[in-house]
């Protein structure tokens, strides 16, 4: 199965406030980023001052973001007990998540090395190439959710990211693909999930029609076939 650890690492929830507010690292996939900076914080949090903050060195920052999260965020006993949590659930659902997704993607090894999931207390759950967030303030349902949905990109982008490059995808495209692709959580693993996946990206709405559509009349292989067709019309269309 995929196996998780669950903690916070403070240097960590650092380095993706760095990423998301001094960097501006969020891809859009088409949505509307003004006010961008407040939707990322809690709403029972005060407001970061982003803009002292992009005039500071690195050091600074990463100083004044530590104090901010270290003050008004970081919940110690609270994410200890979410942790606790997590690993019940995960010991129950990872085996059978693990099972459906090599069976659907028709693949031998869904991802062969342990990852760590990292709290974080902004309000989005990036992945890297081998660990991934969820946001802390969220409860245990909406995180399983998280878990299976930033754990099917890790398992999609390992394994498929080499023949979407070879049939001409950009890595905008490759990502608007991966991103679409969540929707199989309210469609083969909807049994699994324990919220419906609600995130409509705009750039995303109709892979996720196609997916919708389609998903009952044909296998993995020949859905991924309709939507590298799209994201080349698309691309075609601009």
């Amino acid at each position: 199965m995929i196996e998780l650890d669950f903690t916070y690492d403070i240097e960590k929830d650092v380095d993706k406030y760095v990423w998301a507010f001094i960097e501006d690292g969020i891809p859009s996939y088409g949505r509307d980023m003004t006010d961008l900076y407040s939707r990322l914080l809690p709403r029972f949090a005060p407001p970061l001052d982003v803009r002292a903050l992009k005039q500071q060195d690195s050091a600074t920052q990463r100083k004044n973001i530590k104090e901010y999260i270290t003050k008004n965020l970081y919940r110690p006993n609270i994410m200890d007990v979410n942790a606790q949590a997590l690993r019940r659930i995960w010991s129950n659902l990872g085996p059978k998540y693990t099972a459906r997704l090599k069976k659907y993607f028709k693949i031998s090894v869904v991802i062969a090395e342990p990852m760590t999931c990292y709290f974080t207390t902004i309000t989005i759950n990036p992945h890297g190439t081998d660990d991934f967030f969820v946001t802390a303030h969220n409860g245990l349902a909406s995180q399983t959710k998280t878990i299976m949905h930033e754990t099917m990109h890790l398992v999609f982008l390992k394994h498929f990211r080499e023949y979407l490059e070879k049939n001409g995808l950009n890595e905008e495209q490759i990502q608007n693909i991966k991103e679409a692709l969540v929707e199989l959580l309210n469609l083969e693993f909807k049994d699994l999930t324990p919220v419906p996946e609600t995130d409509n990206k705009p750039s995303t709405v109709k892979l996720k029609q196609l997916i919708k559509e389609n998903y009952d009349k044909v296998d993995f292989e020949g859905l991924l076939k309709l939507l590298i067709k799209e994201e080349k019309r698309k691309k075609t269309v601009k």
